[in-house]
């Protein structure tokens, strides 16, 4: 688990565990306000998180140090190449502290589709991102194989995929993640109510 998720289910366990409620029923009285301050509680965690990550996305696409997929055609997914470039939702893992998660990911299976994610410590990390797993799916662009110089290795030289250069790679990444950031923000209400709902549902805080 992460430590910001737990941090966050710490501050819901002793929250509940001030509430009086009847463990019985999930309808008592006191059940559903205790159930909204959480939601804030969270919601707010959440949104002060998405902020933060969205800043980094930005000076992400800034500093233009993405992937370069040589190997795959006509796309690849490359959660970190062998220079050491992070894709931009490894990037965030990163930016988060989480080198653990990314060597893992690199180490067992480095062509990573971030929607096929549904558990693990990984997961943890999506409900705790302060993005929705779609969200996040969106911000991971595959790259496109760049053009080599050369003669070019016969495998990819058979690749009838037309090739684009580095720079070429790096604008369109660059228009991707400037559209998507577009989307985040004008959505960042919805897909914060859904965030919060999944990450409660996923770990409801312990009730005393």
């Amino acid at each position: 688990m992460s430590k910001r998720l737990a941090t966050v289910l710490v501050g819901l366990t002793l929250l509940f565990g001030g509430c009086d409620r009847d463990p019985g029923s999930s309808s008592s009285p006191s059940a559903q306000p205790a159930h909204d301050h959480a939601h804030v509680k969270v919601r707010a965690e959440l949104a002060a998180h998405r902020v933060q990550e969205l800043d980094r996305l930005r000076e992400y696409a800034r500093a233009g140090a993405f992937p370069v997929n040589t190997t795959q055609g006509p796309t690849g997914h490359f959660f970190k190449d062998a220079a050491g470039h992070y894709c931009a939702v490894a990037n965030l893992v990163h930016q988060d502290g989480r080198d653990d998660l990314v060597d893992s990911v690199v180490r067992t299976n480095n062509a990573l589709v971030i929607s096929d994610v549904h558990d693990g410590p990984l997961h943890d990390w999506i409900l705790a991102s302060g993005f929705t797993q779609e969200e996040l799916a969106r911000i991971q662009l595959p790259a496109p194989m760049v053009r080599l110089p050369s003669p070019r290795p016969a495998a990819i030289a058979a690749n009838p995929a037309p090739l684009v250069t580095v720079d070429q790679m790096r604008e369109a990444v660059r228009v991707h993640l400037a559209t998507v950031e577009a989307e985040l923000v004008r959505n960042t209400d919805e897909s914060l109510d859904r965030a919060t709902d999944r990450l409660l549902q996923a770990h409801p805080p312990a009730v005393t």
